[in-house]
């Protein structure tokens, strides 16, 4: 039945979330349920429990999602009679992290100036299989879109020379969220040199070691060197259009999130951010933040009433701070 349902929903789904279900059917819970009849309510709680014992419950999380999807299909199929209560764990659960091995995530947020600097360091094209790696990241950088996105570009399905939108169809995007992603001048440039009259515009191909021996030059240890990936270029991207002023909503329509609380997950905390927030708060409008170092520069003194005024004379003003820059903008070309 897992087999079957995963057949069904193959060409309904992005292909890295159906190999994901794939292996949470394969490697989890075929083995634990063995069939449909053992799938209960209290089985599933039981599940959850001993899943809890090996993994956090983000993952528990996913799983019981992709348990309940599969239950569904399976009363619509009247293979079931009425399906069980699955219950995510307790929200003051947290689970086992997982030690070592590939799922040992280490997230690593280059600023502006270090993306900005390791892609100026990457080459042209990879040295042996000649893949535009540069173009590559350049685009990642400007328009956060996933790498798995990025495979798929195809002209002119999805842009061609002289467009300033990139068309993304839900076949290639991961939450099926079908939308225009504007581009910089600069990525215009990029993407007019290098898409062919026809086709994909970027081919798979392994990118890691060429942007770790990059990124040894810029970032300050070996170790976030040597885990930096496409994915955390988005990260970043997405943190910095936060940091520039961009709302929950303008970031979501770009990075192809649904629901703001995805996106929320992708602006990571930062000094800058707090420390312009509280300058905010204090009135402090004539000033400049700057976003990376999180230091605060006065440009010029804010305008202060004098004694006259703070006695009942006449009102006075600020000018406005500069505060929304158009994140789209913001990259000199």
């Amino acid at each position: 039945m897992f087999a079957e349902w995963l057949t069904q929903i193959e060409s309904e789904v992005a292909p890295e979330t159906w190999k994901t279900l794939r292996g949470y059917c394969t490697k989890h819970l075929l083995p634990y349920f063995e069939s449909t009849d053992r799938i209960t309510t209290s089985s599933a709680e039981d599940y959850s429990r001993m899943r809890l014992r090996e993994v956090t419950r983000s993952t528990v999380a996913k799983e019981l999602s992709a348990l309940r999807n599969f239950v569904g299909w399976a009363e619509r199929r009247d293979e079931i009679d009425e399906a069980p209560v699955i219950r995510n764990p307790p929200k003051r659960s947290t689970g086992t992290a997982f030690e070592g091995g590939k799922r040992d995530k280490v997230r690593v947020l280059p600023t502006s100036d270090q993306a900005e600097a390791i892609i100026a360091l990457l080459p042209e094209r990879t040295p042996v299989a000649d893949y535009p790696i540069r173009a590559l990241f350049t685009v990642i950088w400007d328009t956060s879109l996933r790498i798995g996105t990025m495979w798929r570009l195809e002209v002119p399905k999805h842009y061609k020379r002289g467009d300033d939108v990139l068309r993304i169809s839900q076949d290639i995007d991961k939450s099926r969220y079908a939308r225009s992603v504007p581009l910089t001048p600069r990525t215009r440039r990029v993407l007019d040199a290098i898409c062919p009259e026809e086709g994909l515009i970027f081919r798979r191909f392994e990118y890691r070691r060429v942007l770790v021996q990059a990124a040894r030059k810029v970032l300050g240890t070996e170790h976030e060197a040597r885990h930096l990936s496409a994915h955390d270029f988005r990260h970043a991207a997405l943190t910095h259009m936060a940091a520039v002023g961009s709302d929950l909503t303008a970031i979501g329509h770009i990075a192809g999130h649904k629901n703001a609380t995805t996106t929320a997950l992708y602006v990571h905390n930062s000094e800058a951010a707090a420390r312009r927030a509280v300058a905010r708060r204090a009135g402090i409008l004539d000033t400049e933040v700057d976003t990376e170092a999180g230091q605060v520069a006065e440009k010029r003194p804010a305008v202060r009433p004098n004694s006259s005024e703070s006695l009942g004379g006449p009102s006075w003003t600020r000018t406005r701070s500069q505060w929304i820059k158009n994140p789209l903008l913001y990259h000199l070309s």
